[in-house]
Formats: structure tokens, sequence, C-alpha cells
């Protein structure tokens, strides 16, 4: 087993070998002005994901995931948990948290810490928590995650949460499929998951006067769990699970098809589409209702070559099946704002986060001028990660020229 160093003061028994000392960080990093494009590349050395729970009336629980990818080498790496009022330069000049090691499963580490709700210095509650893991063989640089509790951006965090009986894992991604079942951690208690039946508008294109607005749901049902009783979705669509239902505080996830976040029904084939159609193709498809002929003839017409148009295909549902994964939330990662851009000009250069904010930067290339997006993030019931693009006119031209190069099969690596 390969030895890891956590920032951590306890040696456990279940990560025999794991050697855990504490030290300080290599270097002060800067959280806002590091290149954070590695949350969305597939090529990404390390993972990070954080969750906060409520564990007690003044009490947060802080997990955090931490998956090596091949080929980095995780004794190579420290790790750090970071609780700040603001993200600036001040990163590094105030003591990490400690954090325990606590499970494993292949290449993902968790770990996880109890701290009071607010900072012992002021009586604050600290809006930011900030996961550091910072490569020991490059002096600087660092891989991040952020957890956000700052009342503007976001609502409480629940006092439980979610983990699969596969394996115990809390569930850090915001989808599950029909055959996956949980259990709800939390205080003994019973708890209501509501149940809406309802298909999500998809992202408007990034020179339109404004985002597509989501009509309002209606529950479709309810039921009642109690703490650590197993429960399966039975219906695709949204979940949204609470304990106090007077309060908008919860933990929600899409209940999807067994292929998901894959490409897998002639439906989730077809919706993507609509990015590079004109609304005459795109209602000949509907007409047909989704036929799997219309559809072929479809990329067919646009590409008009079988050879091409089967390996443009294989790349532009690649870039949906990672959208899926990166972005889902209340709806189909390939719905949301940031989902579209990705699918449309895959994963930007350069990501930039402030609070309640992402920049992605495309450089300039042989046919595009550097192009920026930015993304504010809209308070949401549903989750932590409802990013809305600025829209703008001026995206006009680069748009056209890009859905243009898929119907060309230009964008052909």
């Amino acid at each position: 087993m390969h030895t890891l160093h956590f920032f951590c003061k306890w040696k456990l028994p279940l990560f025999t070998g794991l050697f855990l000392f504490i030290s300080a960080a290599l270097s002060a990093q800067d959280f806002s002005a590091t290149n954070h494009a590695y949350w969305y590349q597939a090529g990404s050395p390390v993972n990070n994901k954080l969750m906060v729970w409520k564990k007690s009336p003044d009490t947060l629980q802080v997990i955090a995931a931490v998956t090596f990818n091949a080929p980095a080498v995780p004794e190579a790496y420290r790790i750090f948990l970071h609780r700040k009022n603001q993200l600036d330069s001040t990163t590094g000049t105030t003591p990490p948290i400690p954090l325990q090691p606590f499970r494993k499963t292949g290449n993902k580490y968790l770990l996880k810490t109890d701290l009071p709700e607010r900072n012992a210095e002021d009586g604050a509650p600290a809006p930011f928590f900030l996961l550091e893991v910072q490569d020991t063989a490059q002096a600087g640089n660092s891989f991040w995650a952020m957890a956000t509790l700052a009342p503007d951006n976001s609502f409480p965090p629940p006092p439980f949460y979610i983990s699969s009986l596969a394996d115990g894992m809390p569930l850090f991604r915001q989808y599950a499929n029909e055959k996956e079942r949980f259990s709800i951690h939390g205080s003994p208690s019973t708890y209501t998951i509501f149940y809406y039946d309802k298909s999500f508008e998809i992202a408007s294109p990034p020179m339109t006067a404004g985002s597509t607005p989501d009509a309002g749901l209606e529950v479709t049902n309810t039921s009642l769990i109690r703490a650590d009783s197993a429960f399966q979705p039975r219906g695709e669509g949204l979940y949204f699970i609470q304990h106090d239902t007077t309060q908008l505080s919860g933990q929600s996830f899409r209940r999807t098809n067994p292929y998901f976040p894959e490409v897998g029904t002639l439906e989730d084939f077809a919706g993507p589409i609509r990015y590079i159609s004109t609304s005459e193709e795109w209602q000949q498809i509907e007409k047909s209702n989704f036929d799997k002929k219309e559809i072929d003839r479809f990329w067919l017409r646009v590409v008009q070559s079988e050879e091409l148009a089967k390996r443009v295909i294989k790349q532009y549902y690649q870039r949906v099946s990672r959208a899926n994964q990166l972005f889902t939330n209340y709806k189909e990662g390939w719905k949301t704002d940031q989902g579209m851009i990705f699918i449309l000009y895959g994963p930007p250069d350069v990501v930039t986060a402030e609070a309640g904010r992402e920049q992605w930067i495309y450089r300039q290339s042989s046919d595009l001028p550097e192009i920026k997006f930015n993304f504010v993030h809209v308070k949401n019931p549903f989750t932590d990660r409802h990013f809305v693009l600025i829209r703008n006119k001026n995206y006009a031209k680069s748009h056209y020229q890009t859905v243009s190069k898929w119907r060309k099969g230009k964008n052909i690596l």
C-alpha cells in the first residue's frame, strides 16, 4: 500500500503503513490566483471533493474525498484543510485544520474532521472551506476543492448526508442510477423525501438575452424514511431529502437511467443535438419521436461523410458524458450553462474562481480569438453548484463559428 501524507494528528489501524505527520505547507498558496482548469480535465492527477453537514446543533463535520489518478503517486502529496472568511492570498497564513483519514477504496481516500460551527476568534461562521492537495515535488502546485457556506450563496448545510449501501461511501455526486440503494446518516429521526417527475429546460445560447427559466416545480409524491434505513429511488427525476420541511435545507440527487452519465437512450442521444441543430432540424427529430434513423440522418446530412460522422459523434457524446459527470445538479449536466459551454468548446484552458463566480478562458486558436465566459453562482436549495452564464450578444460570432466547426467535422482532434 502506498504511503500517503496528510496534515493529521492520528494514525489509524485501518490505514496500515500510512505515515501521518504535522507539517507546514510548502509555501503560502493563493486560491483566487490559481488556474483551476484541472477541475474539468479528465487527465488531472488529483480529483478532490468536499462535503459539509451539520452533525449537531453547534458542530459541523467536513468530509473530504481525494482521488489519485494514474500516474499520480499518493506519497508525493500533502493534504490541508483551510477555513477562510475570504478567498485571497491569506490562505496559507493560518494553521490548517487537522483531518482524520477513515476510509480508503481503491485510489480514493476519505478524510473527515469535526469542528465548531462558529470561529473561536470572532464567534462568526467562516463561509469557505478549502481543501488543498499539495504536490511536494513541485512547490506551489496545488489541487483545490471548495465548499461554500456563505448565506448569500448557499442554504445552511443539512443535518445528514447520503451514503451508498454498496460501499458505504458518501454520495459526493448528485446523480444515482436505478439500481443504487442508499441510506441517510444523521440524527435518529424521520426524513422526508420529495420526488419531482420533471424534465428541465436545456441551456439557451450564450448570446441570447437571458438564460431559459425553468418552470415552477410541483411535488409528484412524498415519502418518509428513518435514518440508517435503506432506500432506493424508483422513478427517474429529482429527489430532495429534508430533515426539517420548514427550512430550505436538504440534499438532492437525480435518479437517472442505468446508462447515465453515458448516453444510452435515444432521447438522451437526441437531446444534445439541439446545441448544434437548426430549429427546423430539431422539429424534424421531435416529429419522428426521436427515431434512430432520423437522428442518424441528421448527423449524415450535416457532416456529409459517414466515416467522419462516426468520429464527430464519438467526440461529441464523450463531451456530453463528461458534462453529465461534472455538472449534473438538479438537472442533467448537459442541460446546464456550464455543460453547454463544455460540450461546444471543450475543457477551458484557464479557470479562475472567486466568491460566487467562475471565469473560463479559452485561449486564442488558429480560427478563434480568445474568449472568456463568466458564470455566477445562484442560490438554489437543490444544489451548491448552480452556476449561470452571464450572456452577451458579443458571443454570437464565436458561437456560430464553433457550431459550424462541429457540423463540418472540424472539431475532431
